[in-house]
C-alpha cells in the first residue's frame, strides 16, 4: 500500500477455464457458528437465526468476547450450541490479529492461512453437529480430515471413518452409487410433486431457471419458490441468476419470484450477483406498484417499503467486492432508486461499507 503496510488478501476462487484466480482485498474468516469480517464496527445475526430469544441469548453471551478490529455474524448454527460460540468468536478475531502480526513481520508474498479448501467447507459448513459416520476411502483424505476436525470441530472427530478401498473391495463411490445419484440431482430438468418442473440451464454470463407449473399443478407453485432456492444451492450457483416464474391467467406471481430469491440471497449471503438481481427485482415490484398496468399477485409492502430494501440490498452488494460491470449496474439502480425516492443512496452510508453484515 501508499503508507507501507502490506495488503492482506484472500482467493475467493481458484483459476479455472483459463481465467485467474480471484481475489479480494476484504477478506472473511468464517467458522461454524461466526464469520468475523475485518475491519467491521458492528454486530448481527444471519438472516435464517430468527429466533429472537435465540438471538439475545448469543448476545449476552458475546458481550464480554474481544473482537475489536473486525465485525462478528452469528450463524444459524449457532443456536444448537450457544456455549461455544464466545470460544468460537474470539478465535476467530485473534486469527485474524495473528495474521496480521504474521504479515507486518515478513512482507514477502506467501500464504498466511489455509482456510482447508472444500474439505475445510464441508466439514464447516455442510456436516451437522452430532453427524453420525463421515467416510472417506482416502488415507491422505482421512488424515487431513481428521487434524483439521481437532482443530475446528472437535465433535466431528468420532465420526470421521476410513473405509479400506484395497480389492477385491469396491471404491466407496461405486459402493453407494454416488456418480449415479449426483448425476441425477444436476440434470438440467427437475420435476416436482404435482406436476411443476424447473428447468435450469448455466451459462458464462448468467444461470437460468425456468418454471412451469401446468394448469392441473397450480397448487404445487408455492413449492417451486422453495425448489428453486435449493438448487441453487445444491449446484452451487452464483452470479446473476434469473428465474421465470409461469404465470396464472396472465397474472405474474411477484410473491412467489421475490421468495425464490430471498432464499438464494439467505444461502448466498456474500454474492454480489443474487443481491444485484434480488434488489433489481425488488425496484422492478415497487416500480410496477406505482405505476400498475396488468393484474398482478399482491405483495405484503408497499412501493416506498420496496425502494428502501432495495438501497438495503444493494448497498450491502457494493459490499461484496462486485466486478466493475456489476458494480456499474448496482450504481444505476440506486440512481434509479433515488430518483424515485428523491433520497440519495451516497450519502450517510459511508459507514456502513465496512461493516460486512
Amino acid at each position: 500500500d501508499a503508507d507501507g503496510t502490506p495488503p492482506i488478501v484472500q482467493v475467493v476462487c481458484d483459476a479455472y477455464e483459463g481465467k485467474r484466480a480471484r481475489v479480494t482485498r476484504r477478506p472473511v474468516l468464517a467458522g461454524r457458528f461466526a464469520t468475523f469480517w475485518p475491519g467491521g464496527r458492528e454486530f448481527s445475526f444471519s438472516p435464517r437465526l430468527r429466533d429472537p430469544e435465540a438471538r439475545k441469548a448469543l448476545a449476552a453471551a458475546l458481550d464480554r468476547i474481544d473482537t475489536s478490529g473486525g465485525a462478528l455474524t452469528i450463524r444459524a448454527a449457532a443456536a444448537a450450541c450457544p456455549g461455544e460460540v464466545p470460544s468460537a468468536a474470539a478465535g476467530l478475531a485473534a486469527r485474524w490479529r495473528e495474521t496480521e502480526a504474521a504479515a507486518e513481520g515478513d512482507r514477502s508474498p506467501r500464504r498466511l492461512w489455509q482456510a482447508g479448501g472444500l474439505l475445510g467447507r464441508l466439514l464447516r459448513d455442510v456436516a451437522a453437529r452430532g453427524a453420525a459416520r463421515i467416510a472417506t476411502d482416502n488415507r491422505a483424505l482421512f488424515d487431513q480430515a481428521t487434524a483439521h476436525a481437532a482443530s475446528e470441530a472437535p465433535d466431528l472427530v468420532p465420526a470421521l471413518s476410513f473405509e479400506n478401498a484395497a480389492p477385491p473391495a469396491e471404491p466407496l463411490f461405486e459402493r453407494h452409487d454416488c456418480a449415479g445419484r449426483l448425476a441425477a440431482a444436476l440434470e438440467p430438468e427437475v420435476v416436482l410433486r404435482g406436476g411443476a418442473r424447473l428447468t435450469i440451464e448455466e451459462t458464462r454470463a448468467l444461470s437460468a431457471i425456468d418454471v412451469d407449473t401446468s394448469q392441473a399443478a397450480n397448487a404445487a407453485a408455492a413449492e417451486t419458490a422453495e425448489a428453486a432456492g435449493r438448487e441453487i444451492m445444491l449446484r452451487n450457483l452464483a452470479g446473476l441468476i434469473a428465474i421465470d416464474f409461469a404465470g396464472r391467467r396472465g397474472t405474474r406471481r411477484r410473491e412467489t419470484q421475490l421468495a425464490a430469491l430471498e432464499r438464494a440471497a439467505a444461502l448466498c449471503p456474500r454474492d454480489a450477483g443474487i443481491l444485484y438481481t434480488l434488489g433489481w427485482c425488488r425496484e422492478f415490484v415497487a416500480n410496477a406498484l406505482e405505476k400498475p398496468r396488468v393484474a398482478h399477485q399482491p405483495v405484503e409492502q408497499d412501493a416506498a417499503t420496496l425502494y428502501a430494501m432495495t438501497t438495503e440490498v444493494m448497498l450491502r452488494a457494493l459490499t461484496c467486492d462486485p466486478e466493475p460491470g456489476l458494480r456499474g449496474d448496482i450504481e444505476d439502480i440506486l440512481d434509479v432508486v433515488a430518483s424515485a425516492t428523491g433520497i440519495p443512496w451516497d450519502e450517510g452510508h459511508e459507514d456502513d461499507a465496512g461493516d460486512g453484515a
